[in-house]
């Protein structure tokens, strides 16, 4: 045999072939359910506040090559941070598999980031984890839809193959459905009656010196089923300004009542809650006042409150107290003087006497004003007699 070029043998002659390996191709898919031992589907519906279970699952088809992937789960809106992150591989042989071994992290799969990891060949990566739904769905018609995305990248060389239902090949999705919160009806209480107001008002003090301060005490109350609220209103007349904070205490409106003063202008705002409130007391109003100094001795101020209901079909009504003006007495009492500023044996005494006004701007009363008066006579009475006595005997 004549061998020709390359042979190794004058009479056998041979040639090769090489057999690339077969691209991998991977398969992912994702479903839920709502209970970890529950049945998985594309799709569950929860309410707010409910445990979601999720199930990420990811094939390497090629019967002999393994596939390394880059998988991840990034947190949806409308869940909480996962918990209870799980991992296996199918197969006897891949059993003692786990997220740990396998280089799966929660840190990296539920973000863009992702976990690499190795899938060997005709084998399945399952991942589990859960989620709290978190989404508050307060329409009570049309309940609320979020979507939950897993994805993967392709092996090199690879690719991925759509499972049905996916919308892309190297990604999967599943549905919650978030039931509607239904409507919370209160029944109103029933009504005994029409709703009426009734409102009264007195002062601390009855007399105020000009510059003095004074309480307005309003206090009041509703009869009957109050579904609306309720205004008191107080407007200072002339040579009155609120002095203070106005307070409101003991109402039945409990967190529905508030307060304020706007220059001249006091106003308090009564509103029930849900399903009405019967027989409310708007407790007692505290309005501080300070008169002007410039207010005339002998002024009557009238201070007018009013009540007002907002819907019930009330009629309003009003109370008032009054204050009057009462200016610094001067009394000097004194006795006759003669020209010389003696009288025949007298000595001469005059007394000056200034009623006061207390720090309340009330005046002292007259019954203090003579008790005090007297006391002084009978003390100069004391004084005098005995001197008349002694210049008698002298003659």
């Amino acid at each position: 045999c004549t061998p020709t070029q390359g042979q190794t043998s004058n009479c056998s002659a041979s040639a090769t072939v090489t057999v690339s390996a077969i691209p991998a191709t991977v398969t992912i898919s994702k479903s839920v359910a709502s209970s970890g031992s529950g049945t998985y589907g594309s799709s569950a519906t929860l309410s707010s506040g409910s445990s979601a279970y999720f199930k990420v699952q990811e094939t390497n088809n090629s019967p002999t090559s393994s596939a390394t992937v880059t998988i991840s789960d990034p947190i949806a809106s409308g869940f909480s941070a996962p918990t209870g992150l799980t991992c296996s591989l199918s197969g006897s042989a891949n059993g003692a598999a786990t997220c740990t071994t396998l280089g799966i992290t929660s840190t990296s799969f539920f973000s863009t980031t992702g976990s690499s990891v190795t899938i060997p060949a005709n084998t399945t990566l399952t991942i589990t984890f859960s989620e709290t739904v978190t989404n508050t769905n307060s329409d009570t018609a049309t309940p609320a839809t979020l979507t939950n995305t897993a994805s993967t990248t392709p092996p090199t060389g690879g690719s991925c193959t759509p499972t049905q239902g996916q919308t892309s090949n190297c990604s999967a999705s599943a549905t919650v459905t978030v039931s509607a919160i239904p409507a919370t009806v209160v029944p109103l209480l029933p009504s005994t009656a029409p709703v009426t107001l009734s409102l009264f008002k007195v002062s601390q003090f009855v007399t105020v010196a000009p510059g003095g301060s004074d309480v307005f005490t309003i206090t009041g109350s509703a009869t009957g089923l109050v579904n609306h609220s309720v205004t008191v209103r107080d407007v200072l007349p002339p040579f009155l300004t609120v002095a203070g904070a106005v307070t409101d205490s003991g109402s039945s409106f409990a967190t529905g009542d508030s307060c304020s003063a706007s220059g001249s202008v006091v106003v308090c705002t009564f509103i029930p809650p849900v399903g009405g409130l019967l027989d409310p007391s708007f407790g007692t109003i505290e309005v501080p006042v300070v008169v002007a100094h410039n207010t005339p001795g002998g002024t009557v101020i009238v201070n007018i409150a009013s009540a007002s209901d907002n819907g019930d079909g009330a009629a309003p009504v009003s109370a008032s107290a009054q204050l009057v003006v009462v200016s610094t007495s001067v009394v000097t009492p004194s006795h006759p003087a003669s020209s010389s500023g003696v009288s025949s044996g007298r000595a001469r005494l005059t007394t000056t006497l200034v009623v006061p006004e207390v720090h309340t701007g009330k005046v002292w009363s007259s019954t203090w004003y003579w008790l005090l008066l007297s006391g002084l006579g009978l003390l100069g009475i004391a004084f005098l007699v005995p001197r008349r006595r002694r210049a008698e005997l002298s003659r």
